[in-house]
C-alpha cells in the first residue's frame, strides 16, 4: 500500500492545478518517506546528512559547502535492544529513485566507509529493503 499525503490526494481530485511539481511528490522522496517511516517505528533514529553547495540569502556570492560528495543520504542509529549503555547500532543508507542507481562518488563513499567496517546499503525499492531490514536486524528485536 502506498500512503500519501492531503496534498499528493488533491492532485488526484484536481490534476493539473498544481503550477510546478513540488519535491514532496517525486518517487524518490515517496520511498525516503517510506523508509524513514519504517525505520522510526522500529526505533531508530534517523537523521539526514546534508551535501552540496548552497548560497547565502544575505550575500549569494558567498558560497558554502556541506558534507562531502558522495556521502549517503540518511544516517540510522539506535541502542541496540538490551544492549550495554553507550553502545549503538548504526548503518548509513542511500535512498535512489526506483531504477536509480549510486554514482560514482556515492560508490565511492560507500566502498571506503565499507573499508573501515561501517555498514552502507542503498536501496531503490521498498520491498527490497524490507526483506534487508528483517534478514538484517529482525532477529535483533525492537527498541
Amino acid at each position: 500500500m502506498i500512503r500519501v499525503s492531503e496534498r499528493q490526494f488533491a492532485l488526484f481530485q484536481n490534476p493539473g492545478k498544481s503550477p510546478r511539481k513540488a519535491r514532496e511528490f517525486l518517487p524518490e522522496n515517496i520511498l525516503e518517506s517510506q523508509i524513514c517511516a519504517y525505520l522510526r517505528y522500529r526505533g531508530w533514529h534517523v537523521s539526514r546528512q546534508h551535501s552540496g553547495t548552497f548560497r547565502t540569502l544575505g550575500r549569494p556570492s558567498r558560497v558554502i559547502t556541506v558534507g562531502e560528495p558522495g556521502i549517503t543520504d540518511w544516517r540510522s542509529e539506535r541502542a541496540p535492544p538490551g544492549g550495554k549503555p553507550g553502545h549503538v547500532e548504526m548503518f548509513y543508507i542511500e535512498i535512489k529513485a526506483p531504477k536509480k542507481t549510486p554514482d560514482p562518488d556515492q560508490r565511492r563513499w560507500a566502498r571506503d566507509r565499507k573499508r573501515l567496517g561501517w555498514m552502507v546499503v542503498w536501496f531503490n525499492e521498498f520491498d527490497k529493503f524490507v526483506a534487508w531490514y528483517e534478514e538484517t536486524w529482525g532477529a535483533r528485536g525492537e527498541s
